[in-house]
């Protein structure tokens, strides 16, 4: 597995525990609120508080089913550490993936953990669909540092962190300079 992989998979198993520890603090058993690497209400705790109630926590995603299997085997792991916890994959083919996610988000029946984009972020955000993970940030410095400076930036919206970067990407535009143009 590489690095970048292994990194992948430790930032959600990290959005699995803080989606958790929320449903722990929530108590009650609605899916009404949603956030941007998700949270339903659904009551519980992690696996060394066990309370034996099981929780289900689902998750989306637009990856191939390759990258689905290794995300599950990760999550797996995961569920070993904490018995009371399941994870439910919805997978999702990418070019229906922002519609599906959209609409789960306005039923109020939004996945616990999903990716989305900047795009997304901002109407989403702008509806108050996503939950506010401000208060989680400030309380692990540790996690926050681990991002690369001004990458959390942009997941923010109106003072308030809806969201974590999954990926880094970088984009850009190119040109080819030496193109001969004939005048028309």
């Amino acid at each position: 597995m590489t690095k970048g992989a292994k990194k992948w998979f430790s930032g959600m198993l990290t959005l699995l525990l803080f989606s958790s520890l929320l449903a722990a603090c929530g108590g009650g058993g609605s899916s009404d609120s949603a956030g941007s690497a998700g949270t339903s209400d659904s009551g519980g705790t992690s696996g060394s508080e066990s309370s034996g109630k099981k929780v289900e926590v689902t998750m989306i995603t637009w990856e191939s089913k390759e990258m689905n299997d290794k995300i599950m085997a990760a999550m797996k792991q995961f569920e070993q550490e904490n018995p009371d916890i399941t994870v439910k994959l919805i997978p999702t083919p990418l070019d229906n993936y922002g519609v599906k996610v959209n609409g789960m988000l306005t039923a109020k029946k939004a996945p616990d953990i999903f990716m989305t984009g900047n795009d997304m972020l901002l109407d989403n955000a702008s509806k108050g669909l996503l939950y506010d993970w401000t208060s989680q940030a400030e309380q692990d410095k540790e996690f926050m540092d681990g991002f690369y400076k001004g990458v959390v930036d942009s997941w923010h919206y109106d003072g308030k962190l809806v969201g974590l970067p999954g990926l880094l990407n970088t984009y850009g535009i190119f040109y080819i300079k030496k193109r001969s143009r004939t005048p028309v």
